[in-house]
C-alpha cells in the first residue's frame, strides 16, 4: 500500500490555512510541484503547531 494522500482532514476556521493547494497534472512541472508541496506542508506544520 503506497501513501498516496497526506494531509489534515479539518478545516482550520482560526488559522486561515490549508493544506489543499493543488494542480493539474496537465500542467506539472518540477518547479510547481515542488511550490505545492512545499506550501501544504508548510501549512500543515503551522496547523499541527
Amino acid at each position: 500500500m503506497r501513501l498516496r494522500y497526506l494531509g489534515y482532514a479539518c478545516i482550520n476556521m482560526s488559522l486561515e490555512k490549508t493544506t489543499n493547494k493543488t494542480f493539474r497534472l496537465s500542467n506539472l512541472n518540477r518547479e510547481k510541484y515542488l511550490g505545492t508541496v512545499s506550501y501544504n506542508l508548510n501549512s500543515l506544520e503551522d496547523i499541527i503547531k
